[in-house]
């Protein structure tokens, strides 16, 4: 099976994480009309989901949930539609767009619950992948005030990231120790922050 981001426009992509809001959501409306009419559920599911996040970045909540909606139905759909064989789009996916979503919002319980399904559902081999959805997982603990819990998951992001050689990785390594500066009398914080330094030291 192909992954299904190949059909993602990669201007498409650069303006999501770059925070360019109306570009991205120019570019994701368009992807998702030409999807809508020349595409399989699963790939039109994929440009819904985009889209969700696109609205959630301009902050019209209606239509980023709208978006959000169809991307699942499309999802449920394809999964028994023997004609989306010969595309991906993994549910694990799918919930991580959810909890992207569902953060820019401001739901961040929800959001949470989302990237915990997304990691349930992730295939052992998407280590990349997991690593990713665990520190947002940690920086959305942490943001809600849930110290403990965020710590015990940053641990798990510090499990995946040796050997990833990725630069998002690299990001999420650098965010950690950013928002755990302010905590560093707690030993536990001290003792991450110091085996993030020496990761990213490597």
């Amino acid at each position: 099976m192909k992954w299904i981001s190949t059909h993602q426009d990669p201007l498409l992509k650069h303006a999501l994480e770059l925070g360019h809001r109306q570009p991205a959501l120019n570019l994701t409306q368009q992807a998702a009309r030409t999807a809508s009419h020349h595409s399989s559920q699963l790939i039109q599911s994929f440009t819904q989901s985009q889209l969700a996040v696109a609205h959630a970045q301009a902050q019209d909540r209606p239509r980023a949930l709208l978006a959000l909606n169809s991307a699942e139905l499309l999802h449920s759909r394809a999964d028994q539609d023997p004609s989306d064989h010969f595309d991906s789009y993994p549910i694990a996916a799918l919930h991580y767009q959810r909890a992207r979503t569902l953060t820019t919002l401001g739901d961040h319980q929800a959001a949470d619950r989302a990237f915990h399904a997304s990691l349930r559902t992730r295939a052992p081999e998407a280590r990349r992948a997991r690593a990713l959805t665990t520190a947002l997982l940690a920086e959305s603990q942490l943001r809600q005030g849930n110290l403990e819990e965020s710590l015990t998951t940053w641990k798990r992001f510090l499990g995946d990231y040796p050997g990833l050689r990725s630069a998002r990785a690299t990001t999420s390594l650098t965010t950690m120790r950013q928002v755990l500066r302010p905590y560093t009398t707690h030993r536990g914080v001290a003792l991450l922050i110091e085996e993030a330094t020496s990761l990213q030291g490597r």
